[in-house]
């Protein structure tokens, strides 16, 4: 008979969590992916350390053929129809019709058919410029090609991953393992969360994250956990220099020594256990600092490259023009195995490059062009880690080395970054004082390791040691030394399955902190933010941040900006500081909206902020309700209150920045003529009003005290509260709605550019689409206007949903088919509200460009030209106000479509003359990138119709050169924008 105690000992370790037989690692690297592993089940035979193997990832080499490698490459790429039944599919991603392949295949197929294949999709991950969750990769896709997000692309590589361990695991399947993935100590906080999302897509149920930088070290010790403490002593600093294929990695581990009894005091002749175990008590590894997020790798060196292979092209070639981008595809492709292959161990004298031709084959039809191996380190070596004095700062100004759509860093020169890096930080986890240490020894790192791809090249990590010595041993030879050992191109997924053991309490850790400090904003004049998350910080963490209790305004949105500061690491959880932009980084803001049922229910409630460091290393924010103040209302029993959460989270803005419009106005705005808006815009649109409505606008201004046109965003969004609580007003009569449907478009537009406008856009649309009282003409066109005004707030979703409606009953009037006619006004609105909607997609404004050009040959629609021609403009524009560059209209198609245009007779009209010209200047402006911008010798053709016509110089100025200029941006909008908003600067590529 069993005893009681056994059946309770049996019954606890039913339930306990059972630990995964493998421990995996997975190194999801922009240019290659890495798998490592231990055993446990090897570990009870084994006194060693841990074992750590390399996981073989089956892959399509070619077509029919497969292998096993050690590494697959992070490519994605789409079969063509006939390409499929030479390919497994085991190995195949998507549907019958738009078919995927990673990993060699896809590397080497890219090269060929670059319109085809994904690269670099986690350089995306970390892109704030553009909505991570998008379908926008390829970067210029071919037409036939489905688009995926960098998110998806990344799922598809690890679910590859994944796939092939569980056909050699189908005991141990990865989504019962515990697995370490890696990332970039720099990634943003919606970069790590993205991260997570695509693993968890993948099947990866045991998730752990651990910083790239920190797993190449751990890869080190695990090879040297016996001897570690005899190589590296107390006191002494290790910089870990990571540079990959799209980032730039800087992290500082101090070695401590946690006993009040030096180290050198135990006899290192005595190798028994006790001595090692009473080294490992007093021995500590703490990781001290992190470097700001840098894109800056190989693909910079690859670009590099490619642009000096195309000048040399161009400059052979008389007349030859830039490549096109399918050409520069390939190109750029090629380039990173001539980079390997020059930088590399045994470098031949030079080099052929191919640049493509511009035909289908581009392979067949290519010509070359040689670069030798002084060219190569002159270019690449010199560019990029060209000596620099320590106490140099990178530039701001932009170095030209860019690529379409990626914000990589303005300064090439790694080595400026990684002098600032090593200054800024000398002091931090230093128990030493100015008294006993100088500035230059503390910035000083004893011990280099290095990881990333392109420190595989013996030039680049001379140049490197080089940089260091000169900086701190000029004077008596000194030189860091290297911790040598690591596979580069293996360390990272080695180091993250090591880390896994060291969970588990076997192993040396490192005294991780999160070595960055977080802040929110909650004052703007003068601007000052809270400290949220202390760099001292480890896993699991949690602060409540009671010092400073905040007064929530329910039933209106809220918004933080967020802010993170990699040199400020002494700030303590509820420090409030001045916001210092020399040291602090805004990154993606957090909000949250907290309605009750009953509309215009107003109050303020007190709210705590608690955040907390998890254990995958993301950070979690949420507001508390402040159950210990007066002022609560969670007494009263009303339906409201029961409704309200206790606690709620805040979220990340996942959409990113616009590439174009922004609001730059960074004053605060004096609450006294805040107060003036709520109170004018009660007395002119609320229940007691007795303004006529052709008086408001008159009325609104004397009462702000301020000419329209000079009120600020806040007054702007201010003025559309008080209507949204006075909709009432606009059921008095047609005059009554027209009004406030104009003031309403007006205090919101342009829909974006300030906090939480995205959900002001959302609430105007409920309380106005389909819920017109009147239906004249007048109060229709208004609404139309109003939708205009607001369009840059609609998501890509709604304005493909607004256009199909608009355009079901514009279409007729331009086509002369059935459906009713519509007056002129009411069209030329419906016109300029296509224009607007900067978010359909390329096909959709190419087939509107079609269609809107052919119809300028109609006499009947010559009333409509001017709209036409503004529409055709902001639809066929070569720098969008805020849509994404991958939803503009392809260059090769708005090339015919100009063509056409310019031949049109309307266009001559004195009438349509500045119109014209607008449009021109939109559709041609010069960008400096090749897939944005025509041709030259179009925009030759465009510019001598321009001056032979006498348009503004203003006009074909930004034609003939590039210009980030704002003029017009009043004209291009439609009307004027409020104060602050301007046109961010054009990127060249």
């Amino acid at each position: 008979m069993t005893s009681n105690l056994s059946t309770s000992e049996s019954l606890d370790q039913a339930f306990e969590a059972k630990r995964s037989r493998y421990v995996i690692g997975i190194d999801l690297g922009t240019t290659n992916c890495a798998v490592s592993y231990i055993d446990t089940s090897l570990l009870q035979s084994n006194d060693g350390p841990p074992l750590v193997q390399s996981f073989r990832v089956e892959q399509m080499i070619d077509s029919g053929t497969r292998q096993h490698r050690e590494t697959l490459p992070s490519f994605h790429y789409e079969l063509q129809s006939a390409e499929r039944s030479g390919v497994d599919s085991r190995f195949q991603f998507g549907g019958s019709s738009h078919t995927g392949i990673v990993g060699t295949f896809a590397r080497d197929r890219g090269l060929e058919m670059p319109g085809r294949a994904i690269a670099s999709a986690k350089s995306w991950l970390c892109n704030p410029m553009v909505d991570r969750q998008s379908d926008l990769l390829p970067w210029g896709a071919d037409e036939d090609v489905e688009k995926l997000s960098p998110v998806e692309a990344s799922r598809r590589y690890l679910e590859h991953i994944r796939r092939c361990w569980d056909r050699e695991h189908p005991d141990a399947p990865m989504q019962e393992q515990e697995t370490i993935v890696t990332l970039p100590a720099s990634f943003d906080e919606l970069a790590r969360r993205l991260t997570i999302l695509a693993a968890e897509q993948a099947g990866l149920k045991q998730l752990v994250l651990i910083e790239e930088p920190q797993a190449a070290f751990y890869a080190w010790l695990g090879r040297h956990e016996q001897d570690w403490m005899e190589r590296i002593t107390p006191g002494q600093t290790i910089l870990v220099c990571d540079i990959g294929g799209g980032t730039t990695d800087f992290t500082l581990i101090r070695v401590v020594d946690r006993s009040s009894v030096a180290a050198t005091t135990i006899d290192q002749r005595d190798q028994s256990q006790s001595v090692s175990e009473k080294l490992e008590k007093n021995f500590g590894l703490h990781r001290v600092a992190v470097g700001e997020h840098l894109m800056l790798g190989g693909d910079n060196l690859d670009l590099a490259l490619a642009r000096w292979a195309e000048a040399q092209w161009i400059q052979d070639s008389p007349g030859g023009e830039s490549l096109k981008p399918r050409q520069w595809d390939a190109l750029k492709l090629q380039c990173r195995g001539a980079k390997e292959c020059l930088l590399g161990l045994d470098p031949p004298q030079e080099y052929r490059l191919s640049i493509p031709g511009s035909g289908t084959k581009l392979i067949e039809s290519a010509r070359s062009v040689v670069m030798t191996l002084s060219e190569a380190k002159n270019l690449l070596v010199d560019g990029f880690f060209g000596f620099v004095d320590l106490h140099d700062r990178p530039s701001s100004v932009d170095s030209g080395f860019q690529e379409f759509g990626l914000p990589y860093a303005a300064d090439p020169n790694v080595l400026r970054h990684l002098a600032a890096f090593l200054w800024d930080h000398r002091w931090a986890g230093r128990s030493e004082t100015h008294e006993t240490m100088t500035d230059p020894i503390a910035a000083r790192p004893d011990w280099i390791l290095f990881n990333g791809g392109v420190l595989e090249s013996p030039a680049i990590k001379s140049a490197v040691l080089d940089q260091i010595a000169r900086w701190f041993g000029a004077q008596d030879g000194w030189r860091p030394r290297e911790l040598s050992g690591n596979r580069l191109d293996l360390a990272v997924s080695q180091g993250a399955a090591y880390y896994g053991q060291v969970r588990r309490g076997e192993g040396v850790r490192i005294d991780a902190r999160l070595a960055k400090t977080y802040y929110l904003q909650i004052e703007s004049d003068p601007p000052r933010a809270m400290c949220i998350m202390p760099a001292q910080a480890q896993t699991g963490e949690r602060f409540l941040l009671d010092q400073h209790p905040l007064m929530l305004s329910v039933g209106q949105p809220v918004q933080f900006p967020m802010f993170v500061s990699t040199t400020r690491l002494l700030d303590r959880p509820g420090d409030v500081v001045e916001i210092d932009p020399n040291q602090m980084v805004p990154t993606a803001p957090i909000q949250t909206v907290l309605e009750l049922p009953r509309r215009n229910q107003q109050r303020m409630l007190p709210v705590l902020l608690e955040s907390e460091l998890s254990e995958i290393g993301t950070l979690a924010i949420q507001l508390r309700v402040d159950q210990r103040s007066d002022e609560h209302e969670y007494s009263e029993a009303t339906p409201e209150t029961h409704a309200l959460p206790l606690a709620w989270r805040l979220e990340c803005d996942t959409r990113g920045e616009s590439t174009g419009l922004r609001n730059r106005l960074q004053k605060a705005v004096d609450i006294a003529v805040l107060r003036k808006a709520t109170q004018g815009g009660t007395r002119v649109f609320g229940p007691e009003s007795i303004t006529p409505p052709k008086e408001a606008w008159e009325a609104l201004s004397e009462e702000v005290g301020l000419n329209r046109r000079d009120w600020e965003p806040a007054v702007l969004r201010e003025i559309w509260r008080v209507l949204m609580e006075n909709s009432e007003y606009r059921n008095r009569s047609p005059e009554h709605e027209t009004r406030w449907l104009n003031v309403l478009g007006w205090s919101l537009r342009p829909g974006l550019g300030v906090p939480a406008d995205s959900w002001r856009v959302q609430s105007t649309w409920r309380a106005v689409h389909n819920k017109l009282v009147h239906r004249n003409a007048a109060v229709q066109s208004e609404a139309i206007v109003l939708w205009r005004r607001i369009s840059g707030g609609f998501t890509s979703g709604q304005q493909t949903a607004l256009y199909q409606d608009v355009w079901s009953k514009l279409k007729p009037t331009l086509s002369g088919g059935g459906g009713l006619p519509l007056g002129n006004n009411v069209a030329m609105e419906l016109l300029r509200l296509l224009g607007s909607l900067e978010l359909l997609s390329s096909q959709d404004k190419e087939s509107l460009l079609e269609t809107l050009i052919g119809s300028l040959s109609k006499k009947r629609l010559e009333p409509l030209a001017t709209a036409i021609l503004w529409t055709v403009g902001r639809l066929g524009t070569r720098v969008p106000l805020y849509g994404g560059w991958d939803q503009l209209a392809r260059a090769e198609k708005l090339e015919s479509l100009l063509k056409k245009l310019v031949s049109s007779s309307i266009v001559k009209s004195e009438s349509v003359r500045a119109a014209y010209s607008l449009c021109l200047m939109q559709c041609a402006q010069r960008t400096g990138d090749r897939r944005r911008d025509i041709s030259h010798s179009l925009r030759q053709q465009i510019l001598m119709e321009m001056k032979a016509l006498a348009m503004p110089e203003k006009h074909w100025q930004r034609i003939e050169e590039v210009s980030a200029s704002d003029q017009d941006l009043d004209a291009i909008v439609g009307e004027s924008l409020p104060l602050g908003f301007s046109l961010a600067g054009t990127t060249q590529s």
